[in-house]
Protein backbone atom coordinates (compact mmCIF):
# COMPACT_ATOMS: atom_id res chain seq x y z
CA UNK A 1 0.00 0.00 0.00
CA UNK A 2 2.65 2.19 0.74
CA UNK A 3 4.29 2.39 -2.48
CA UNK A 4 1.07 3.26 -3.93
CA UNK A 5 0.78 6.76 -1.82
CA UNK A 6 2.78 9.39 -3.16
CA UNK A 7 5.97 10.29 -0.88
CA UNK A 8 4.40 13.60 0.86
CA UNK A 9 0.86 12.41 1.59
CA UNK A 10 2.41 8.57 2.85
CA UNK A 11 4.67 10.88 5.40
CA UNK A 12 1.77 12.97 6.65
CA UNK A 13 -0.95 9.43 6.67
CA UNK A 14 0.91 6.86 6.35
CA UNK A 15 1.38 6.23 10.04
CA UNK A 16 -2.18 6.36 10.56
CA UNK A 17 -3.83 2.66 10.81
CA UNK A 18 -6.40 2.07 7.84
CA UNK A 19 -9.29 2.73 9.20
CA UNK A 20 -8.70 6.12 10.39
CA UNK A 21 -7.98 7.74 7.19
CA UNK A 22 -11.00 9.67 7.61
CA UNK A 23 -12.38 12.71 4.74
CA UNK A 24 -11.76 15.13 7.91
CA UNK A 25 -7.79 13.65 8.03
CA UNK A 26 -7.34 14.18 4.16
CA UNK A 27 -8.95 17.65 4.24
CA UNK A 28 -6.91 18.47 6.90
CA UNK A 29 -3.76 17.26 4.88
CA UNK A 30 -4.86 19.20 1.81
CA UNK A 31 -5.19 22.59 4.15
CA UNK A 32 -1.96 21.95 5.01
CA UNK A 33 -0.25 21.19 1.64
CA UNK A 34 -2.25 24.28 0.68
CA UNK A 35 -0.29 26.55 3.03
CA UNK A 36 2.59 25.03 1.61
CA UNK A 37 2.08 26.58 -1.56
CA UNK A 38 1.42 23.15 -3.23
CA UNK A 39 -0.55 22.69 -6.70
CA UNK A 40 -3.79 21.94 -6.84
CA UNK A 41 -2.88 19.19 -9.75
CA UNK A 42 -0.43 17.75 -7.54
CA UNK A 43 -2.80 17.16 -4.51
CA UNK A 44 -5.01 16.18 -7.16
CA UNK A 45 -2.68 13.25 -8.27
CA UNK A 46 -2.16 12.54 -4.20
CA UNK A 47 -5.52 12.09 -3.42
CA UNK A 48 -6.05 10.00 -6.39
CA UNK A 49 -2.83 7.89 -5.35
CA UNK A 50 -4.68 7.59 -1.49
CA UNK A 51 -8.00 6.55 -3.13
CA UNK A 52 -6.89 3.77 -4.81
CA UNK A 53 -4.37 2.79 -1.98
CA UNK A 54 -7.42 2.44 0.20
CA UNK A 55 -9.44 0.70 -2.84
CA UNK A 56 -6.86 -1.84 -3.17
CA UNK A 57 -6.77 -2.51 0.81
CA UNK A 58 -10.79 -3.16 0.51
CA UNK A 59 -10.18 -5.51 -2.20
CA UNK A 60 -7.16 -7.39 -0.40
CA UNK A 61 -9.84 -7.01 2.40
CA UNK A 62 -7.15 -5.30 5.19
CA UNK A 63 -10.25 -2.75 5.01
CA UNK A 64 -14.13 -2.94 5.35
CA UNK A 65 -14.88 0.45 3.11
CA UNK A 66 -12.68 3.18 1.68
CA UNK A 67 -13.46 6.30 2.83
CA UNK A 68 -15.54 8.80 0.06
CA UNK A 69 -12.61 11.05 -0.34
CA UNK A 70 -13.74 14.82 -1.89
CA UNK A 71 -11.27 15.61 -4.88
CA UNK A 72 -10.21 19.16 -4.38
CA UNK A 73 -10.02 21.87 -6.87
CA UNK A 74 -7.47 22.21 -9.11
CA UNK A 75 -6.26 25.71 -7.99
CA UNK A 76 -3.85 25.76 -9.95
CA UNK A 77 -5.47 26.76 -13.18
CA UNK A 78 -5.29 29.87 -14.93
CA UNK A 79 -7.53 31.02 -17.19
CA UNK A 80 -7.13 31.77 -21.21
CA UNK A 81 -6.22 35.67 -21.80
CA UNK A 82 -7.23 36.47 -25.36
CA UNK A 83 -5.21 38.73 -27.35
CA UNK A 84 -6.30 42.01 -27.48
CA UNK A 85 -6.22 43.25 -31.27
CA UNK A 86 -3.42 45.62 -30.71
CA UNK A 87 -1.33 43.08 -29.38
CA UNK A 88 -2.44 40.14 -32.35
CA UNK A 89 -1.65 43.33 -34.69
CA UNK A 90 2.17 43.77 -33.19
CA UNK A 91 2.92 39.88 -33.09
CA UNK A 92 1.60 39.53 -36.75
CA UNK A 93 4.38 42.42 -37.51
CA UNK A 94 7.22 40.65 -36.12
CA UNK A 95 6.00 37.17 -38.25
CA UNK A 96 9.35 36.28 -40.05
CA UNK A 97 7.46 36.86 -43.44
CA UNK A 98 10.73 37.16 -45.57
CA UNK A 99 12.86 34.67 -44.39
CA UNK A 100 10.55 31.71 -43.22
CA UNK A 101 7.29 32.36 -45.00
CA UNK A 102 6.11 29.24 -44.25
CA UNK A 103 6.64 29.08 -40.55
CA UNK A 104 5.12 32.79 -40.70
CA UNK A 105 1.78 31.89 -42.33
CA UNK A 106 1.54 29.32 -40.57
CA UNK A 107 1.38 31.14 -37.30
CA UNK A 108 -0.76 33.97 -38.91
CA UNK A 109 -3.32 31.12 -39.60
CA UNK A 110 -3.04 30.22 -36.11
CA UNK A 111 -3.50 33.55 -34.53
CA UNK A 112 -6.66 33.95 -36.68
CA UNK A 113 -8.25 30.48 -37.07
CA UNK A 114 -7.64 29.36 -33.52
CA UNK A 115 -6.54 26.32 -34.49
CA UNK A 116 -4.09 23.48 -32.41
CA UNK A 117 -0.37 23.32 -34.56
CA UNK A 118 -1.66 19.66 -35.32
CA UNK A 119 -4.44 20.73 -36.73
CA UNK A 120 -2.74 23.47 -39.03
CA UNK A 121 0.18 21.30 -39.68
CA UNK A 122 -1.66 18.55 -41.11
CA UNK A 123 -3.38 20.02 -43.99
CA UNK A 124 -2.60 20.15 -47.67
CA UNK A 125 -3.67 22.68 -50.25
CA UNK A 126 -7.07 20.86 -51.27
CA UNK A 127 -8.13 20.96 -47.83
CA UNK A 128 -8.35 25.04 -48.25
CA UNK A 129 -12.15 25.58 -49.63
CA UNK A 130 -11.86 28.85 -51.19
CA UNK A 131 -15.46 29.50 -52.67
CA UNK A 132 -16.93 28.51 -48.81
CA UNK A 133 -18.33 31.17 -46.83
CA UNK A 134 -17.58 34.70 -47.20
CA UNK A 135 -13.71 34.44 -47.45
CA UNK A 136 -13.32 30.52 -48.42
CA UNK A 137 -12.89 27.74 -45.24
CA UNK A 138 -10.07 24.84 -44.08
CA UNK A 139 -11.17 21.70 -43.85
CA UNK A 140 -9.81 19.88 -41.13
CA UNK A 141 -10.21 16.00 -40.62
CA UNK A 142 -8.57 13.08 -40.66
CA UNK A 143 -5.03 13.02 -43.06
CA UNK A 144 -5.01 10.05 -45.23
CA UNK A 145 -1.69 8.84 -46.70
CA UNK A 146 -1.66 5.67 -49.28
CA UNK A 147 -4.81 4.47 -47.58
CA UNK A 148 -3.70 4.99 -44.04
CA UNK A 149 -5.26 7.21 -41.29
CA UNK A 150 -1.52 9.45 -40.20
CA UNK A 151 -3.77 12.13 -38.24
CA UNK A 152 -7.14 12.71 -37.05
CA UNK A 153 -8.46 15.58 -35.06
CA UNK A 154 -8.46 15.40 -31.25
CA UNK A 155 -12.72 14.86 -31.02
CA UNK A 156 -11.88 12.86 -33.98
CA UNK A 157 -14.58 14.63 -35.74
CA UNK A 158 -13.97 16.56 -38.86
CA UNK A 159 -15.17 20.64 -38.92
CA UNK A 160 -14.56 23.62 -41.53
CA UNK A 161 -12.88 26.26 -40.04
CA UNK A 162 -13.56 29.67 -41.32
CA UNK A 163 -10.88 31.87 -43.00
CA UNK A 164 -10.83 35.61 -42.01
CA UNK A 165 -10.61 37.76 -45.30
CA UNK A 166 -6.93 38.48 -44.14
CA UNK A 167 -6.12 34.94 -43.85
CA UNK A 168 -7.94 34.30 -47.06
CA UNK A 169 -5.43 37.33 -48.78
CA UNK A 170 -2.16 35.74 -47.12
CA UNK A 171 -3.07 32.28 -48.42
CA UNK A 172 -3.85 33.29 -51.95
CA UNK A 173 -0.12 35.38 -51.31
CA UNK A 174 1.29 31.96 -49.91
CA UNK A 175 -0.69 29.69 -52.87
CA UNK A 176 1.44 32.01 -55.77
CA UNK A 177 4.42 31.79 -54.62
CA UNK A 178 4.59 28.33 -54.45
CA UNK A 179 6.53 26.37 -57.47
CA UNK A 180 4.17 23.41 -58.66
CA UNK A 181 0.21 22.97 -58.47
CA UNK A 182 0.36 20.23 -56.15
CA UNK A 183 -3.27 20.09 -54.53
CA UNK A 184 -2.03 17.06 -52.31
CA UNK A 185 1.21 19.22 -50.98
CA UNK A 186 1.42 20.72 -47.64
CA UNK A 187 -0.31 23.54 -46.84
CA UNK A 188 2.91 24.91 -44.98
Amino acid sequence: LAEMIGRSILAELGELPLDEVTPAVVDGYLVGRREEGIRGRTLQLEIRHLQQALGLAVTEGKLMTAPALKMPANTGAKPHVWLSPEQSEAMILQLPWATEPASAVAIYAALETGCRRGELLSRVWSDVRWSQGPSGAIWIGDRVEDGVVTWSPKTGKGRTIPLSSGLREVLLWWNMKRQHDDDGAWLF
